[in-house]
């Protein structure tokens, strides 16, 4: 069993996961700053290994007027759009083949969501949902680092790296997950996410 709709009745809830708390938010900011620092630290440095004659010219652009800023705020706002749209994607994908049914996609304040609110999902499905925008993108993005025209290396560098940075959340879900028995289950409400486990007394959210 993947996923079930029931949550069983000898499961009690061991810790409840919000972002709509606001300490755990300026944490999360401040971790998100983080990786995305270590994010272009690598990205950078595997480009100068796969690349080292394209390195330099990458990034190398003139500003000859203000008219100029326009398409690289437009870029960059592409760039985070197409991100989210990629990231939430990845776990919807895997929403829908543990669980059979088509996830929930949304957009609250900020920030994009896909949540599967009516299903509890096993430990090890959940963290594997929880990391694939993570893993996966940055594979494939490491992956194209090598072969796409110079031109694109910026665009995808910063896709990358702002997805690293985005999934501080699903970073914080997988941490406590880990510390989850094997048949604990998961329920994702979009910017809530409370985990169960069996026989364990009520604990409160962090």
């Amino acid at each position: 069993m993947n996923a079930t709709q029931n949550l069983p009745a000898h499961y009690r809830l061991f810790k409840r996961l919000s972002i709509r708390d606001t300490a755990p938010l300026l944490l999360l900011n401040l971790v998100s700053l983080l990786l995305l620092g270590l994010a272009s630290v690598l990205m950078l440095s595997l480009l100068r290994w796969l690349r080292p004659q394209d390195a330099a010219a990458a990034f190398s652009f003139s500003i000859e007027s203000a008219g100029d800023f326009l398409p690289v705020i437009l870029t960059l706002l592409g760039a985070t759009f197409g991100m989210m749209v990629v990231h939430e994607a990845f776990h919807g994908i895997f929403f829908w083949h543990y669980t059979g049914t088509r996830p929930k996609f949304g957009f609250r304040g900020a920030y994009a969501f896909a949540a599967a609110p009516d299903w509890y999902v096993r430990r090890t499905p959940y963290l594997v949902t929880s990391l694939a925008p993570l893993v996966g993108i940055t594979l494939i993005g490491i992956l194209l680092l090598a072969l796409v025209p110079v031109r694109w290396v910026p665009l995808l560098v910063l896709v990358v790296v702002f997805n690293a940075a985005g999934a501080v959340g699903d970073l914080w879900v997988a941490y406590w997950l880990l510390r989850c028995p094997p048949d604990a289950l998961g329920n994702d409400q979009g910017d809530v996410t409370s985990l169960y486990v069996p026989g364990e007394p009520h604990s409160e959210s962090l």
